[in-house]
């Protein structure tokens, strides 16, 4: 539990305490989200979705303060990897199978939302953080980050058609999964070069709401 003089602390001086109020906000959309579906009001809050992907992503490059050449261009190579595969994707069905993007995550460029590059974006980096301070080597530490995103994206498949995200034709097959850790494995070494670990605290609460919306709604539905 946070004290009122933590709470007071924080509320003065945000700016120096990024990982506590980016925490704060990112559960109470979550919480928000989660209650409001289950009673009942999944047409107010699901269309709202590229509202909390902005939210999300603000707070994520407020924490993560990227300032170097490596950290900038590491990100831009990420979202454009992230929205170029999805592109080649809903076009030619590689490499995850076929599928279609719904209407629930935002404006699109020819088919693809641009906030799915924010998505690869918040994930891989997120991922890599709660595994960089390990002892195992870097081969190691890419492959059970990456290991971290393949297990998000089983409960989010089950979601995603329920809420209007994507939807395979007919079902995600196995490829889907190998071709997201492959994809993921890439992204984390990119990332390894930049020596660059956003605030853990962030990371991990990120990584955990996402997991408990996704695994929640799945079990749901």
């Amino acid at each position: 539990m946070i004290s009122k003089d933590q709470l007071i602390s924080i509320l003065e001086n945000p700016s120096e305490n990024r990982g506590s109020v980016s925490v704060f906000i990112i559960w109470l959309f979550m919480v928000s989200a989660m209650i409001g579906v289950s009673v009942g009001f999944e047409t107010f809050f699901v269309p709202k979705t590229p509202l909390n992907l902005i939210v999300q992503t603000v707070l994520f490059f407020w924490v993560a303060r990227f300032q170097s050449a490596a950290s900038i261009t590491a990100v831009a190579s990420i979202l454009v990897i992230g929205i170029g595969i999805e592109w080649i994707g809903i076009h030619y069905g590689l490499p995850f199978g076929n599928y279609s993007y719904g209407s629930h995550l935002g404006f699109k460029l020819d088919g693809v939302p641009l906030l799915i590059g924010t998505n690869w974006l918040l994930l891989s980096w997120c991922s890599h953080s709660l595994l960089e301070k390990t002892k195992w080597n870097r081969v190691y530490k890419a492959l059970l980050s990456s290991l971290l995103m393949v297990l998000l994206d089983i409960p989010m498949e089950i979601v995603a058609p329920e809420f209007d995200f994507w939807a395979f034709e007919p079902a995600p097959p196995w490829i889907n999964y190998f071709a997201w850790g492959v994809i993921a494995f890439v992204m984390q070494l990119i990332i390894q070069q930049t020596k660059h670990r956003i605030n853990e605290h962030f990371a991990f609460h990120y990584y955990l709401s996402q997991i408990l919306f996704f695994s929640y709604f799945a079990w749901l539905y």
